[in-house]
């Protein structure tokens, strides 16, 4: 079974997370012409992968109620220098189980055998 990983290429998924609430109201008023959908907007955002890099502890909060914490990798804003000290910066309000899962358990569940491969110096 061949499972693909899509990351977007936006910080923490910012304008997915502020679109996203915006289609589920969409869906959810059946206003006609609307078809009923199969997946609920809130629900397929939570099938995508994205950054942590927002540069504020209650914007990452948000995007961890919306997005899910098992669907943020950690990211930074290399090679630019946007004033984050770290690429962990934002994740320092949080507890270490957390952040271990954004540093490095959701990266390995979504890249699998491939990162596992990579590590080992396989191409």
């Amino acid at each position: 079974m061949v499972q693909r990983v899509l990351r977007l290429n936006v910080p923490a998924g910012t304008q997915l997370r502020q679109v996203a609430r915006r289609w589920q109201r969409g869906a959810v008023t059946k206003r006609s012409g609307i078809p009923d959908l199969s997946l609920k907007p809130l629900d397929a955002v939570r099938r995508f992968y994205v950054d942590s890099v927002v540069h504020s502890p209650m914007f990452l909060e948000t995007v961890i109620k919306t997005i899910g914490e098992g669907r943020i990798l950690l990211g930074s804003d290399w090679p630019f220098p946007m004033g984050a000290p770290s690429a962990e910066h934002d994740l320092g309000h949080l507890d270490e189980k957390l952040r271990l899962r954004i540093r490095k358990l959701n990266a390995e569940e979504a890249f699998g055998a491939r990162l596992k491969t990579q590590r080992q110096g396989v191409s």
